[in-house]
This record gives C-alpha cells, structure tokens and sequence, in this order.
C-alpha cells in the first residue's frame, strides 16, 4: 500500500480495467450507505458476492502472486496434501485439496474472497454506529482489495483475525484465540495479531474475573515470547523463507505513509477527540499507530510492510472514526480529505501497478481490459 509520484502509469495502459476497478469501488460505496441508511446487514451479503464476482473469478495473470497459487494448488493435488502442506498453513491446503474439480482453482479463488469480503464488512458492520459505512468500504477497498488481488491468502488470515478481534472486547478472549489459531493455519504471519491482546488493557475495569486472569497471564507471557521467538525461529530456520526481509538497508519513507500520518495527526490534534472514543475506537487508533509504525519499518526490510497488515486494517474503521467526530463538531472538510485519500490511494495502486492487478482478466470474459 506505499505510493508515490502522481502519474496515470498503467491507468494509461489500461483504460477499461481501471474503469472496472473504479466502477465496482462506486458500486460498493453506494450499496454500502444503503446498507446502513436502512439498517440491513443482509445487503452487505451483496457487496461480498459483487467483490469476489469481479475480483475472485480472475485468472492468475491478475496479481502478482496469483499464479503462484496456481501453482501450489496444481502440486496439492497432483501430490496430495500431506505432501505440501507444513504447520502453518494446513488449512489452506487442505481447502485446496477438496476443489479436485475442473476449474477448481477458480472456484477455491471465488470462494476465498467472498469469505474475505463478508468478513472484513460484518466486522465493519460492527461499527455502524460509530462510522460511515460507505467510507469505512471506501477506504477498505482502495487500500485491501489491490492487496488481496495480489496475496489472496494473507487477506483472508487478515479477515479471520479482523473478525476475531470483535471478541476482544466481549469478554470471551478464547474465541479471538481461536480464530487467530484458524489464521495461522492460513498464513503463519497472523502469529503477531497476538498483540491485540493489548487492546484488553483498555477495558480491564469491565472485564471479569477470568478475563482479568487471562490479560495477566498475557502480560506475563507477552515479554518471554518477544525474547524467545527469535532465538527459536532462528535456530529452527523456520525465518529463512522471511530472509530477503531483512536484505535492503534504504530508507525509503513512501508519501502514502506521510499521507496517513498528516491525516491521522490533524484527526487527533484538535478537540480531545481520542479521549471521546468508545473502548474499540480508541483501541482502533492504537492499531492504526502500530501499523504505520511497521509500514515505515517496511521501508527499511522489503516486504516487512506485509506484517503490519494486521493492525493496518484497522485503518479502515480509525479514519472513519475519526471523520464521524470531526463531523459531529462541525468541520465536514476532514471527512472529504479522507475521501480524497481514498481516492488518491486507488489511484495510485492502479497507475503505479505494484501489485499486479493491471491488465484486468476475468473468466466472465476471454480478453484482457
């Protein structure tokens, strides 16, 4: 999600495919204030189908590392899934495995992001009270659904710990921990959406007693596991797939990042604002201060940006916040700059193409727009 120069780049290229990316981003904006205009959760189920129709039914020439998958959904099956699965992603192979069907491959796509989407817009629809639906899907879709069109199955761990979150703050801390333990099985890196558990420090008065116990034995645990995880990974080589995070030493600090930063300070800045926010909104913003965190880490360790994913998708759910006060005290404006922001986020994800999602192909039709 990093930008960079204002310039049409692949847009110019392609002018059809970026009218559909930027077609279906209306449609869903609009479905998504009819949604809670009328306070009917089941439309959402239509913006899930509309995404993973248009952007799950793709070929692998769309997304960088689509094809990849192809490629280990053609050795599972050709070679079983006790062959290429390991520990950390069992369920997704196994999901692949039960596709053995003509066209699989596509179907197993389709059915991975419409549950990507639904999940990502019923956790949204949590907040409905809060925020303005349609920004929060605005500012979903222009900084996820470039991702996800490129790292499909990242995205969908993302999702499960995403919805999981919602639990954080219900008290019943054990099934956000099953639901990460699920995203583990998917993609290994869910394993830091364990700091969540440090939005439990922002509700500790409300919790109860075994919620209390469980929020000591991680503040206990918590300090062991960032001493001791590196040294495990390390002599296990189980971080030798992540070693070319750790190759580029350039600084690089991307204007999306400086972009997120301005919005965020000038959203906090004024008015106590963080203090008027409900336990989850300001749990929403400390996520969004920990992902910017890891996204300039990223600048420095190529591909790092990736980890910060996981409190980065709070963003779509802070800014919105953050839009609704500005709003509630009388300065509209804020909310236009994040609508702007969104805008110059889809933007420069199609012009600058960095993730592959330009030309656009879908199986609905045999040529590339």
């Amino acid at each position: 999600m990093t930008g960079g120069a204002c310039n049409v780049g692949a847009i110019a290229n392609y002018p059809l495919g970026s009218l559909i990316y930027f077609l279906v981003f209306i449609i869903g904006i609009v479905v998504a204030n009819e949604a809670q205009a009328s306070d009917r959760k089941k439309i959402l189920v239509f913006i899930a189908c509309v995404l993973a129709l248009f952007f799950g039914l793709r070929t692998e020439k769309v997304g960088i590392d689509t094809v990849n998958y192809l490629r280990y959904y053609t050795e599972t099956i050709q070679y079983g899934p006790n062959i290429t699965a390991s520990w950390y992603d069992t369920v997704y192979v196994y999901g692949m495995s039960l596709f053995r069907m003509e066209n699989g491959f596509y179907l197993f796509n389709f059915i991975v992001s419409f549950a990507t989407n639904l999940l990502i817009l019923l956790r949204l629809w949590d907040f409905k009270e809060q925020v303005n639906l349609s920004l929060s899907f605005g500012l979903f879709y222009s900084f996820f659904i470039p991702v996800e069109l490129n790292i499909a199955r990242q995205l969908l761990a993302i999702a499960l710990v995403f919805w999981g979150s919602r639990y954080i703050f219900t008290h019943k801390v054990w099934l956000f921990l099953a639901f990460l333990l699920f995203a583990v099985g998917i993609h290994r890196s869910s394993l830091i959406a364990i700091l969540l558990l440090c939005a439990l420090y922002f509700i500790k008065d409300e919790m109860s007693y075994s919620s209390r116990t469980v929020l000591s034995c991680v503040s206990l645990v918590m300090p062991v596991c960032v001493i001791a995880a590196p040294i495990i990974l390390i002599n296990t080589g189980y971080l030798t797939d992540y070693a070319k995070y750790f190759e580029s030493n350039d600084i690089k600090i991307g204007l999306m990042t400086i972009l997120k930063l301005l919005v965020l300070f000038i959203g906090l800045s004024k008015h106590k604002l963080f203090q008027r926010f409900d336990v989850q909104g300001k749990a929403t913003v400390i996520f969004t201060i920990v992902g910017l965190a890891i996204s300039i880490i990223g600048y420095l360790f190529d591909y790092m940006e990736r980890i910060g994913y996981f409190f980065s998708i709070f963003d779509v759910v802070s800014l919105s916040y953050l839009a609704r006060a500005q709003k509630d005290i009388g300065n509209a404006e804020y909310e236009r700059m994040i609508w702007l922001l969104s805008l110059y986020v889809l933007f420069t994800a199609l012009s600058g193409n960095g993730q592959g999602i330009l030309p656009y192909e879908s199986l609905w039709f045999h040529f590339t727009v």
